[in-house]
């Protein structure tokens, strides 16, 4: 059975914020993990266009997203995408800063949240 006393003192202030996240968190959580998910499956979509289209040529990542924004309904997938991607980062940047994910504040918890917000810097940078 998890502990539930808190490992660290926190203020009235930190307890209302951490609770507000926690129940509102879950609708960016969940675009955001779609948006990942619709994120690879369209790579993957790319990776076997490529591979057995026309001449079995290559295509560069700025040649693929082209060819899907020229489909029907590409423009608006790809700013679906988008906006799930940026979602995603939000919601690791909340898991980071507010603890969202329950890891805590020790040392194995701090190391999550320093991966978490190494992996918020990677979705924004993309």
């Amino acid at each position: 059975m998890k502990n539930l006393e808190p490992s660290y003192k926190t203020s009235n202030f930190d307890t209302k914020i951490s609770s507000k996240l926690n129940s509102n968190s879950g609708g960016l959580f969940t675009v955001g993990y779609a948006a990942k998910g619709v994120l690879y499956a369209i790579l993957g979509i790319l990776c076997i266009s490529s591979a057995f289209g026309p001449g079995g040529s290559e295509l560069s990542l700025q040649e693929s997203l082209r060819w899907l924004k020229e489909k029907p309904f590409g423009t608006i997938l790809l700013a679906v995408v988008g906006l799930g991607v940026v979602a995603y980062a939000l919601y690791r940047v909340g898991c980071a800063v507010f603890d969202l994910e329950d890891v805590g504040n020790d040392g194995k918890g701090i190391g999550k949240r320093l991966g978490f917000t190494a992996s918020a810097l990677t979705y924004f940078a993309r």
